[in-house]
C-alpha cells in the first residue's frame, strides 16, 4: 500500500516497513514496527541462568530477549526457527542453548553467561542422525541426564548421549512388525519409575500410517493394519513398545497426538493431547487410557502440555487456540468427569498459544503465541494454589466409615482440608490424618452432599 506521501508500505510476519522513494533506486527500507509484538512463535524456552526467553519463529528464525523483561528481541539466526532446547541446570554460571532452522538445518550449540552474553557458538555435527528431518524437527532434552537429547525424523528416533555431537538411530521395528510412516512429532524423555531416576525412559507420539507383518519365508505379507500413535520405552532393554492408545477408532487420522507429557513423579503415567481437543492419560505404561480433559470444553486446537508442581499441589497445564488452561492433578485422579479446568490469567492476547514451558527455578511460565509474541506468568505456584476455592466439610467424631457429617454439632469443621470444590456439589478432601475428627485420608477422596446436608463417601 501507499501512504499520502507516496511512501510504499509493506506488512509481513516480521512487522511493518516503509520504502522511501519507491520509484527510485535512491530509496531505502525502514522499520515502523514500533511496539508491535507480532512474531509468530512456535517454540519457546526459558533460560533461568540469563533470565530471558528464547524462541523459534516462523520466517524470523531464532531470537532471544535482550534482557529480563525487555520487549526488544535480538536475532540469533534467521530463516525459519527450529525447536529450542536450553540446559540451564548443569551450571549456575552459564547455559547451553540448542537451535536450528527448518529441517534441522544449521544446528547450533551455544553457551551463554548469566548476563546474556554469548560465550561460544559451534555447529553441531549430529553425526549418525538418520532419516528425513521434519520442517520443525522435534527435540527433547533429557530431564535426568542433560547431556542426552532425543530427536525424530520421518523414519527414525535418533538419540544423542553427548549433547548432539553424535546420534544413535533407532528404526521403528517391533519384532516382525515394521511401522511404516510413523513420525514422532511429540517426545518426552527421562523421568522417575518406582522412585528411582530413569534417563532411558522415552515416550513418543505422532502420526502413523500402517504396518505389515513380514514373512521371513518370502510369502505374501499380512495386509497392513493401522499402526499405533503412542509408543514407550521403559528402559533400553525393553526397547520401544506399542501402547493401547485409542488412536484409530472410527477414522484413519483419529486422535493423532500433538503433545506428550510424562508425569514427573511417575514415568508410568503419561498425558497425551490430541488434535480433536482431548487429553488422554495412562497410568500403566499405556495399557489402559482415560480421557481427563472431559470438562475442558471447546478451547480450540490443543498445542502443548506442561506440569507445574507447587509445595502443596500438582497441576496440568494445556495451551490452545483460546489461551492456557489448568486443572489440579488431585481432582483428575478422583474423577475427571467433574474436575474443573480454569483459564490461567486474563490478559493473554486473542491469538493461538503455540508453546509453553514452566521453569521451576524462576517459578514462571513462558508461552509463545502465533502472531502476538511471547508472554510470561510469574510467581505461578502461589497464584495457582490461590485460585482453588475452599469449602467446608463437617466430620462426625463418631465416624462410621460412610457418614462424614452434617452441619449440626458435634461435627467438626475441617474447611482447611478442602482442595477443590466442583460445580456439581462434589468436594475433594486433601490427604492427611485428621485425628481430631477421627478420620484418616491417605489419598484424595471425593464426597457429595445430599439434600439433607450429609456428606457421604462416593
Amino acid at each position: 500500500a501507499f501512504d499520502a506521501n507516496g511512501t510504499l508500505l509493506e506488512a509481513d510476519d516480521g512487522g511493518v516497513y516503509r520504502r522511501t522513494l519507491p520509484r527510485s533506486k535512491q530509496g531505502d527500507w525502514f522499520s515502523i514496527i514500533g511496539n508491535l509484538g507480532v512474531t509468530e512463535i512456535h517454540d519457546i524456552a526459558w533460560d533461568a541462568v540469563s533470565n530471558v526467553a528464547v524462541s523459534g519463529n516462523q520466517d524470523t528464525g531464532t531470537t532471544y530477549q535482550a534482557s529480563t523483561g525487555n520487549t526488544t528481541w535480538i536475532s540469533f539466526r534467521t530463516a525459519d526457527g527450529g525447536d529450542i532446547l536450553i540446559d540451564d541446570t548443569t551450571s549456575v554460571a552459564a547455559s547451553t542453548r540448542y537451535s536450528s532452522f527448518q529441517f534441522l538445518g544449521n544446528p547450533r550449540r551455544s553457551t551463554w553467561l548469566s548476563n546474556n552474553t554469548l560465550l561460544s557458538d559451534e555447529l553441531v555435527s549430529g553425526s549418525g542422525f538418520l532419516g528425513t528431518p521434519l520442517f520443525v524437527t522435534p527435540l527433547a532434552l533429557n530431564t535426568i541426564d542433560r547431556s542426552r537429547i532425543v530427536s525424530s525424523s520421518r523414519e527414525f528416533i535418533n538419540e544423542s548421549f553427548n549433547r548432539g555431537t553424535n546420534f544413535t538411530p533407532e528404526p521403528l521395528f517391533f519384532g516382525d512388525n515394521v511401522f511404516a510412516n510413523f513420525t514422532a512429532n511429540a517426545l518426552a524423555y527421562g523421568g522417575r519409575i518406582d522412585g528411582a531416576t530413569n534417563a532411558d525412559l522415552l515416550w513418543a507420539g505422532g502420526v502413523s500410517g500402517a504396518y505389515e507383518t513380514i514373512d521371513p519365508e518370502g510369502g505374501a505379507p499380512v495386509p497392513p493394519i493401522p499402526a499405533p500413535n503412542v509408543i514407550v520405552r521403559p528402559n533400553l532393554q525393553a526397547g520401544l513398545l506399542v501402547t493401547n492408545y485409542p488412536g484409530r477408532g472410527g477414522g484413519f487420522f483419529e486422535r493423532q497426538p500433538v503433545d506428550i507429557e510424562i508425569d514427573p513423579a511417575n514415568g508410568r503415567i503419561c498425558y497425551v493431547a490430541d488434535q480433536f481437543g482431548d487429553i488422554l492419560r495412562t497410568m500403566d505404561f499405556g495399557v489402559t487410557w482415560e480421557d481427563v480433559g472431559v470438562r475442558l470444553g471447546d478451547v480450540g486446537v490443543l498445542r502443548q502440555l506442561e506440569f507445574v508442581t507447587t509445595a502443596t499441589s500438582r497441576y496440568l497445564l494445556v495451551c490452545a487456540d483460546l489461551g492456557v488452561f489448568f486443572a489440579d492433578i488431585d481432582s483428575l485422579d478422583v474423577d475427571p468427569t467433574v474436575a474443573r479446568w480454569r483459564e490461567l490469567g486474563t490478559n493473554l492476547p486473542n491469538a493461538p498459544v503455540w508453546d509453553i514451558e514452566y521453569d521451576a527455578a524462576d517459578d514462571l511460565v513462558v508461552v509463545g503465541t502465533l502472531g502476538r509474541g511471547a508472554w510470561t506468568f510469574t510467581g505461578i505456584s502461589d497464584k495457582l494454589d490461590a485460585v482453588l476455592p475452599r469449602g467446608v466439610v463437617y466430620v462426625n467424631p463418631n465416624f462410621t466409615g460412610t457418614q462424614l457429617g452434617t452441619k449440626g454439632a458435634p461435627f467438626r469443621n475441617i474447611s482447611t482440608a478442602i482442595d477443590n470444590v466442583f460445580i456439581g456439589g462434589y468436594i475433594i478432601l486433601a490427604p492427611g490424618n485428621y485425628n481430631a475428627s477421627v478420620l484418616t485420608v491417605s489419598k484424595p477422596v471425593r464426597f457429595s452432599v445430599d439434600g439433607s446436608g450429609i456428606a457421604r463417601i462416593q
